[in-house]
């Protein structure tokens, strides 16, 4: 590992109101990128036990034709193993998750139909197994204090789950109807072991709601709460805090029909499904939520700056306040679609930078300011000669960043990228 000091690249952030956690806020550790050749773009990212960071996307083909694509990494941003699966068809690697042993379980799509893979700690493939019904797309995944495995997605215009014990049987499938056209985009566990699933359901036209639903470990329904108006609201992540809260984020309209531009939104509900608080006012796309071991919540989305497409990530306290934000430009196209804190309370990020005409994996790391302990200006780098060649890792410094493709329209209703 090569530990280079760079105080002029020194990332500071901006700094709303100071938390009980951070001072100074967070700081940028490293970033890596991966690059296939062509278009690659990571959707799902989890850490183990080790805080070693895997991600997960898609990998495409000359002929357009994707593979899934899941990368392990150290804490430290160094390369451990990759892994592709490729079907023949098109496949999309959508989710991650890690289990209590360190195994590495993805999910998505192969040929129209949800995939899911388990991979030991090492990268050597466990087994695999996939849905022969309906045609149907897995989007999130997440495992329970039993490394029993939750996946959802959608499947005959439903919520389709399918709960699978650690062996990769089948435990439950269930098919949650919630009155539309419905897609379930993400999938959390609270300390109950109860299921949380969000997602969005279509009411005909260009009518789209927040569906959130919880479910015990049997898959029985206890209660669901929507969200939306006259616009296309749709939520995209879930997750849960330590009192079984349960917090969803994603893009809304409806709360401004004046412009009926995207927005991130962000609820709280407490574990009966009451609304405790709503938060967001950003104009773009909040794609994924996660908690911190202090209930802190972390969002991120893609956000436009001076007709740059960049990483927007938030830190909300329990109670809603925002604690921190930041703006991590990479160009001018640049997606996260994953976020998840470790052990430690750091925040890594995933999701698409475009760099030289293709779209890339863009991994970042950012470590925390503790109040009474600031981190010193350090950057870590991975070691590029542990690296392959497809794998790049830079500091992000002065002059480093290319204005690289376009901005994505927030007006559009029909834009999902």
């Amino acid at each position: 590992m090569n530990k280079i000091i760079v105080s002029s690249f020194f990332i500071l952030s901006i700094l709303l109101s100071v938390g009980a956690v951070y001072a100074l806020g967070l700081n940028l550790v490293w970033w890596v990128d991966y690059n296939g050749g062509l278009d690659d773009w990571a959707y799902g990212i989890e850490t183990d036990s080790l805080n070693n960071v895997i991600v997960t996307g898609v990998s495409y083909d000359s002929s357009f034709r994707g593979k899934y694509h899941t990368i392990k990494y150290d804490s430290n941003g160094n390369f451990i193993w990759e892994k592709t699966y490729d079907s023949g068809g098109n496949d999309i690697g959508w989710a991650v998750a890690t289990d209590s042993q360190n195994n590495v379980i993805v999910t998505g799509q192969s040929r129209s139909r949800y995939y899911t893979i388990k991979y030991d700690s090492n990268g050597n493939e466990l087994w695999s197994t996939g849905t022969s019904g309906p045609f149907g797309t897995a989007y999130g995944i997440s495992t329970d204090f039993q490394n029993n495995i939750v996946v959802v997605g959608t499947s005959g215009g439903n919520y389709y789950i399918i709960k699978y014990a650690p062996t990769g049987s089948i435990i439950w499938t269930k098919s949650h109807n919630a009155g539309g056209t419905d897609y379930a985009y993400d999938v959390a566990i609270d300390p109950q072991n109860n299921i949380l699933v969000t997602g969005t359901s279509s009411k005909g036209g260009f009518t789209r709601n927040y569906h959130t639903a919880k479910f015990d470990s049997n898959g029985n329904l206890i209660w669901s709460k929507e969200y939306g108006g006259a616009g296309w609201d749709e939520a995209w992540g879930i997750t849960s805090d330590s009192f079984n809260n349960v917090i969803v984020t994603g893009r809304a309209q409806s709360n401004h029909p004046n412009d009926y531009l995207n927005r991130f939104h962000t609820i709280k509900y407490d574990l009966n499904g009451n609304e405790i608080w709503s938060a967001g006012e950003i104009i773009g796309t909040a794609w994924d939520i996660c908690t911190d071991s202090e209930n802190n919540i972390i969002v991120t989305g893609g956000y436009v700056v001076s007709g740059k497409r960049n990483y927007y990530t938030v830190i909300y306290g329990p109670g809603g306040d925002v604690i921190w934000n930041d703006i991590h430009p990479v160009g001018g196209l640049g997606e996260p679609w994953g976020v998840v804190a470790d052990s430690e309370n750091n925040i890594i990020a995933t999701g698409v930078s475009r760099i030289s005409g293709s779209d890339n994996y863009y991994t970042i790391k950012y470590k925390l300011a503790p109040k009474d302990n600031p981190p010193k200006p350090e950057i870590i780098l991975p070691n590029p000669k542990e690296l392959p060649m497809d794998h790049i890792s830079k500091i992000l410094g002065i002059g480093s960043r290319r204005p690289i493709g376009e901005i994505m329209d927030e007006g559009n209703t029909s834009d999902t990228s």
